[in-house]
């Protein structure tokens, strides 16, 4: 009797408005609702202009920090003590570096697989179309570094890694759950049905980066490294591949260079959990800490009104803006 009456209490927090699994996707959905609004802006009249590259940079400020901050400020003094802003060790560079190539790796199966099939690999940034024509001068190439890849790893590792993740895991859904969550609302961010599943595995990388390390900026480096990388290298890398037939063996390649990335983060992983352990240090909770079962409290946190929201969205954005 008492079990059924804790479980019933459970629900009824998980379905109460200022539960994790109605504000942090709602938080998610005001900044898609922003971000689909920038793409009514008037490209060509901004291009024409010099300050090109401040109006993307406030734009992002406007559709990610603005929202983040004032979801934090509701929250109340003390809200952002919680999320993780705070420097990694060094010791955790190697961590942070084969994250970084897991990723890169894992994206490129991915990348050469469209390509294989399509003949095409389309662009990353959800910031494409104000670019300006391309330029090899070092103001441009430091406007784009600034814009492309530095912002965007800063301002989408807040929201996403910062103070979604923060929100489910303080609400008692684990690390897992609060991975995958916040890495699904990340790819549903993109708007773009074919590289969705590029964009899950990056989320999940930055969720596993930000909650080993306990730091929001050890997500925010490997993001901005993977950015440069799309940015100034893999269309460069693509671009030399002149014949179809050697695509197998590139991928079969990928593939192996993934496996040995991702052995190499996991290693990492374990070698930093048993320094935690050695040291009687706590470890993230990676498991629920409320008494329904995993699969029941992924389930509730999935079908949540404001989360289903968020994938009417998606789907509407990514067959219907273009």
């Amino acid at each position: 009797m008492e079990k059924a009456k804790d479980k019933q209490k459970e629900k009824d927090t998980d379905r109460s408005f200022g539960s994790a699994i109605f504000t942090a996707p709602l938080l998610a959905l005001v900044i898609y609702i922003l971000l689909t609004a920038s793409r009514f802006i008037n490209i060509e009249a901004l291009k024409t202009r010099d300050n090109i590259y401040l109006t993307v940079i406030i734009l992002q400020l406007l559709i990610f920090m603005l929202p983040a901050l004032f979801y934090c400020k509701l929250k109340g003094t003390g809200y952002s003590l919680r999320l993780n802003l705070h420097l990694f060790a060094p010791t955790r560079l190697w961590f942070v570096a084969f994250a970084t190539l897991t990723l890169i790796t894992g994206s490129s199966v991915i990348r050469l697989a469209q390509l294989s099939y399509t003949g095409a690999v389309q662009s990353f940034t959800l910031y494409d179309r104000y670019i300006p024509l391309a330029s090899s001068s070092v103001s441009n190439v430091i406007y784009v570094l600034i814009t492309f890849a530095i912002l965007p790893a800063i301002t989408e590792e807040f929201v996403f890694r910062s103070v979604i993740i923060t929100e489910y895991e303080e609400s008692g859904y684990g690390g897992i759950c609060a991975a995958l969550l916040s890495a699904l609302l990340f790819a549903m961010l993109h708007f773009n049905i074919a590289q969705f599943p590029i964009y899950l595995l990056g989320g999940l990388i930055f969720a596993a980066v930000a909650m080993v390390t306990r730091s929001v900026f050890a997500a925010m480096v490997v993001h901005f490294l993977n950015n440069v990388y799309q940015l100034f290298v893999e269309g460069y890398l693509f671009s030399l591949i002149k014949s179809p037939q050697n695509m197998i063996f590139l991928i079969f390649t990928c593939v192996l260079l993934f496996l040995a990335c991702l052995a190499l983060m996991l290693g990492q992983i374990e070698k930093i959990y048993y320094l935690f352990g050695v040291q009687g240090r706590e470890t993230p909770a990676w498991v629920k800490k409320r008494k329904s079962s995993p699969a029941h409290t992924l389930i509730s946190a999935l079908t949540s009104p404001t989360l289903l929201l968020c994938v009417l969205f998606f789907v509407i954005a990514a067959f219907g803006i273009k």
